[in-house]
């Protein structure tokens, strides 16, 4: 085997993607049912064409079939950038009916904009049907200590962000939660793409959390599924999910312990004057 011919090899086995080709074809079927149905249309309702397409005559099996086609690659490049979710539905849709002025245009953003804007904020890029959806980022551990103000428990006079702790215990592409510990209260800070902002799901305070005998948070875990569980944390605070993977080299249990016992320190420091570092 020559060299050229190890190159071409080496290139098709690089972008050749099993569930990628399914997306890619899925999307193109899609656009052809919708350009006939638009086609349909023009006949029943005397009007023009709202994907913009030229029907009559020859031209009319050719702009369905070249619509369908452009939509196939035009969903094959872009999930070949990760700029979809080749599992969606909604992507399909999307693509087998926009992709003449939304992709172009899109790809170019997302190329220039999205990394920039995931560096800095810290939070994770959308994929381009979350953006046409009108998703957001994920919030960053900082906007997510800062949410801790909404809750109607908050008491500024005794707590802050700045000296607060977090801890991510769930997470999936579109959600996460986390706890948020202070001197006075333990938060919990649902995170979800979907919603407008961050909230405060819950809050509890220190001194309603169940302490063991040996001084520790009392943590207890119940098996969900193979990737989940649920924790309960102090008294009848149950329902909370936790990802496993996420506490792979260390219990959750000893995590949130240590997440409270470094608040704690941090609020005995600042009671007596001193920096909380």
């Amino acid at each position: 085997m020559d060299v050229g011919e190890q190159i071409v090899r080496d290139a098709i086995t690089s972008i050749y993607n099993p569930a990628l080709l399914s997306f890619a074809l899925a999307a193109g079927f899609l656009a052809l049912i919708i350009c006939l149905l638009d086609w349909v249309g023009t006949l029943l309702f005397d009007r023009s064409s709202l994907l913009g397409v030229g029907f009559g005559g020859r031209r009319t099996f050719q702009s369905i079939l070249l619509w369908g086609c452009g939509a196939g690659l035009g969903a094959y490049l872009g999930g070949l950038v990760e700029l979809f979710d080749i599992e969606s539905v909604n992507a399909r849709v999307i693509v087998g009916i926009g992709w003449p002025t939304v992709l172009p245009r899109l790809l170019s953003m997302a190329a220039d904009n999205v990394p920039e804007r995931a560096r800095r904020t810290g939070g994770s890029p959308m994929s381009l049907v979350e953006s046409l959806l009108g998703y957001r980022n994920l919030s960053s551990e900082p906007e997510i200590r800062q949410r801790i103000k909404k809750s109607k428990n908050y008491d500024a006079s005794k707590e802050s962000p700045d000296h607060a702790e977090s801890l991510l215990i769930f997470e999936t592409s579109k959600q996460r939660t986390w706890l948020i510990a202070t001197g006075e209260r333990l938060y919990s800070v649902l995170d979800d793409v979907r919603k407008p902002g961050p909230r405060v799901s819950r809050s509890i305070c220190r001194d309603d959390l169940q302490a063991l005998p040996d001084g520790k948070i009392a943590v207890s875990v119940q098996p969900k599924s193979s990737h989940t569980d649920r924790i309960d944390v102090g008294l009848e605070q149950r329902g909370w999910l936790y990802s496993r993977a996420l506490f792979s080299h260390r219990p959750i249990e000893h995590a949130i312990n240590e997440l409270l016992a470094d608040t704690n320190s941090r609020g005995t420091a600042a009671a007596n004057g001193k920096s909380p570092d």
